[in-house]
């Protein structure tokens, strides 16, 4: 763009009108940003006071669940519990309230606003007494605490005192609920933040530059009568900026030079090791030498088509033409993926109709380059068990065609040329991770075009794969066009590196070397699962782990297969990285806070992008932290150390049955699945038990005698087996003990054990003595094995085992004839005769049974 003279006619108007728009611009951005402070300071407060209060009401919770239990002890002496020792305590700020409401009543408020004849009355009855005195908005927090939900908002108490901003949350106890919540005025919150100094600051950032634009406006009219001077100026500038581009391109050249030096000693010293070693260097080192060799070879290669691309654009790109058999060069390309390719599954074929003797006139090198471009882009859109990429050659008098295609993911229309503009990433424009950096197609149609030709891409949809079409003009260069340095060459390809995504490596790899048992809740001890794309970091994850003394590791590529994994193994902790084929950390995480069975186990993202926004917005979702790469080794150590043991502490908090003292039943089955994934575990066996009659205890002396003899049989379980056994409580009367290393034979010694410890226990309640037997079902993991075969998949081993044993049990339980093998299928007393046969029947109940396949029959 050129100025004249004309052109200053209307320079002081707009000039005027500029700093006009440019003030009240300044002065919206002002306001938005502190509208932006604010909202933020505000969020992160409600989820300070939300994540306080659900603390509170977690431990009120836990207390009132304990206290309930005591004799002699009410629901008002428990409410007062709570509030000394869980309501009180917290404070936030100059004038933040802890407060908590039974449905019905109020129950404690310490504000000084508070009156005593308020207490008593229902929230809704308080507010609308209080509304005389100016008290609104307290419409949703009533609805909150009469309907027991949670929830955050702002109501007013007195209009002198302002917003209050507050969380609460709700339990239950049987018919009788509670919530607890946290407010804090709005004054109170901005103060804390000095949002106020940061208003001022804003505002006065904004005078000054009005005031430097109104100084700037007034010297251009100064200079209004030197216009001509100006202007000539100015046409200089604009010449000027013609080339920036250049110098742009200059730079981004200079700076990928300075990264290809010391990426080329990584690289070359890879090599040379590689190549020298004579079998001299651990296989460990020598494992890191060929990751480190194939990184620094993908860099370099990705630094090359950056060098490439400037050239094209400052138009310094030169090119070297050669005479080409294309059939034979297409051929040997497809030639050389077919064979790399394999390992990954993906069959490459080439077809031709056109004569292999006939030339044509082209830059080979830059020709593969687009073609390498498009087949990289292929492999990482197909799939890998069964990927096809077809090669086609189409030819005539005035033009050849190449033809790649490939069952991919496909393109969707409106991407179709989207995808060959510059950083436009397929994955960018549908759903999932992004792959590769967005330049490839973009340098490959420039290319194309440089040598005379264009691409376009071809695509039915989504899973329709896609087709790339490479057409080149047969005369855009002849004999004469050859680089001189290349007239009597013949040209040798160089052939780029083929990732194919290291598919071996990124099978789910399993090593559990030793897991927790019953009782023992070892940090180091629990299973990790690692979810990231890239096989070496994974690697690197896993070492930092090992070489600290961590032990259990599942490791994976993608969101989706962790889901898998997650269900089959239980991890204790997961390391996620956020950018994943197939299904991403953000998504992975969503689906595991959804299922109530993962919601409490921490997850830790890592991540190349170090977005603070994003950073906080998993924080929220959460995720217990977020480590961004590099990955440093102290930083990942501290984040798992804190993060498991509270997982670890938690979990034992939450492990253990009141009554019983024995395992609760999700505990039994944790430490089950422990036991099958240990390495070591080459037998055990199960034996479910069931007292007998026990209803009759509860109908004859109440639910307190029934409770009294479950903890006296649990604790006579207890007494009879290993330390090395697992007993847990499956639920009512019915108890489960996991024997390690035991067959079925030996576990029948220790049924028949507890149940003549049992048979000759009496057990004295108030005076009442009350005798009880105890029925048994028995399975061992040899029995799965010789019925099932080996066992794969161990996502259900433990739920089948417990299930033959449960068969076994019913066996115990009921009337059988060990002649015909009728079983009593509805219990009936009286009878003593089988049906069938005539012959005595075997009393149900006080029996054990081993379990066998006649019974699933």
């Amino acid at each position: 763009m050129s100025f004249n003279v004309s052109d200053s006619k209307h320079l002081k108007r707009i000039s005027s009108i500029s700093l006009v728009v440019i003030s009240l611009m300044l002065l919206f951005l002002v306001y938005n940003n502190y509208k932006r402070q604010y909202t933020i300071i505000i969020n992160t407060f409600l989820i300070l006071e939300s994540e306080i209060i659900k603390e509170a009401s977690q431990m009120a919770n836990l207390w009132l669940d304990k206290r309930i239990k005591d004799e002699g002890v009410t629901i008002e002496d428990i409410e007062q519990e709570i509030l000394k020792n869980f309501i009180e305590p917290i404070s936030l700020l100059n004038s933040g309230d802890a407060w908590i409401y039974n449905k019905d009543y109020v129950i404690f408020d310490k504000s000084g606003d508070f009156p005593d004849y308020y207490r008593g009355k229902s929230m809704r009855q308080i507010f609308e007494i209080q509304s005389r005195y100016g008290a609104s908005h307290y419409e949703e927090l009533t609805i909150g605490v009469e309907n027991a939900t949670e929830g955050q908002g702002w109501y007013i108490w007195l209009p002198e005192k302002g917003k209050e901003w507050v969380s609460w949350t709700s339990f239950r106890f049987h018919e009788q609920t509670w919530t607890l919540g946290l407010s804090t005025p709005e004054k109170d919150i901005l103060s804390y933040a000095d949002i106020k100094s940061f208003l001022v600051k804003q505002i006065v950032y904004a005078l000054i530059l009005i005031i430097l634009l109104s100084i700037i406006t007034r010297q251009i009219f100064s200079f209004q009568n030197k216009q001509e001077k100006l202007i000539s100026e100015l046409n200089q500038a604009n010449e000027d900026l013609k080339n920036v581009d250049v110098m742009k391109n200059n730079l981004i050249a200079n700076i990928s030079h300075d990264f290809k030096n010391p990426l080329t000693i990584i690289y070359n010293l890879a090599e040379l090791n590689l190549v020298n070693s004579g079998g001299n260097i651990p296989q460990n080192i020598l494992d890191d030498l060929n990751v480190i060799y194939e990184t620094s070879h993908r860099f370099i290669s990705k630094i090359n088509s950056i060098i490439d691309l400037v050239k094209l654009d400052s138009r310094g790109l030169d090119l070297k033409i050669q005479r080409i058999r294309p059939v034979e060069f297409l051929s040997e390309i497809a030639s050389y993926y077919s064979n790399s390719l394999k390992r990954a599954n993906i069959q490459v074929a080439f077809r031709s109709d056109a004569d292999e003797y006939d030339f044509f006139y082209t830059d080979p090198e830059k020709l593969e380059d687009i073609i390498n471009n498009i087949i990289f882009n292929a492999i990482k859109f197909i799939q890998h068990e069964h990927g096809i990429i077809n090669i086609e050659l189409l030819e005539n008098d005035e033009s050849i065609e190449i033809k790649i295609q490939d069952n991919g993911i496909g393109i969707e229309k409106e991407y179709l040329e989207k995808i060959f503009t510059r950083f436009e990433r397929i994955e960018d424009l549908g759903k999932g991770r992004p792959k590769g950096s967005g330049i490839g197609l973009a340098y490959s149609r420039q290319l194309a075009v440089l040598l005379g030709g264009s691409i376009r891409a071809e695509s039915d949809g989504r899973d329709k794969g896609a087709s790339f079409f490479i057409v080149l003009d047969r005369n855009k260069f002849n004999e004469g066009d050859r680089s001189s340095g290349n007239v009597n060459s013949e040209y040798v390809p160089n052939r780029a590196y083929v990732d194919t995504y290291h598919t071996e490596e990124n099978k789910p790899k399993v090593s559990i070397v030793r897991t927790n048992r019953q009782f023992e809740f070892d940090p180091f001890k629990g299973i990790i699962l690692i979810a990231e794309d890239e096989p070496a970091i994974r690697n690197v994850i896993v070492r930092y782990l090992e070489n600290s003394g961590y032990m259990n590791f599942i490791t994976v590529e993608n969101g989706e297969i962790a889901l898998e994994m997650a269900k089959i193994y239980h991890p204790d902790l997961v390391i996620t990285d956020y950018m994943m084929p197939e299904m991403n950390g953000d998504e992975f995480c969503r689906v595991m806070f959804a299922d109530p069975f993962f919601e409490f186990i921490p997850i830790i993202f890592i991540s190349a992008v170090s977005d603070r926004n994003l950073i906080l917005e998993q924080k929220t979702k959460g995720a217990v932290d977020f480590i961004t790469k590099p990955i440093r080794k102290e930083e990942l150590l501290i984040s798992v150390n804190s993060n498991l043991k509270k997982y670890m502490d938690f979990t034992q908090a939450s492990s253990i049955d009141e009554l019983s003292k024995m395992l609760n039943r999700r505990a039994f089955f944790k430490n089950f699945e422990n036991l099958i994934l240990n390495p070591s575990t080459s037998d055990l066996s199960v034996i479910l038990l069931d007292l007998d009659y026990f209803k009759e205890i509860n109908d004859t002396y109440g639910h307190k005698a029934g409770d009294f003899v479950l903890s006296q049989i649990s604790l006579n379980i207890l007494d009879a087996i290993r330390n090395q056994d697992i007993a847990g409580r499956y639920g009512g009367e019915e108890f489960i003990v996991l024997l390690p290393e035991t067959t079925l034979e030996q576990s029948g010694k220790v049924a028949e054990k507890i149940q003549s410890r049992i048979s000759n226990l009496e057990l004295d309640y108030k005076g009442i003595l009350i005798k009880r037997t105890i029925s048994m079902g028995i399975a061992s993991l040899g029995q799965y094995g010789d019925e099932y075969g080996p066992a794969e998949e161990k996502i259900n081993l433990p739920n089948q085992l417990v299930e033959m044993a449960d068969t076994a049990l019913y066996y115990a339980k009921t009337k059988s004839c060990i002649h015909c093998g009728y079983i009593e299928k509805e219990i009936r007393t009286e009878l003593e005769i089988c049906p069938e046969c005539g012959r005595p029947l075997m009393e149900g109940r006080n029996r054990i049974e081993e379990y066998t396949p006649a019974m699933k029959a």
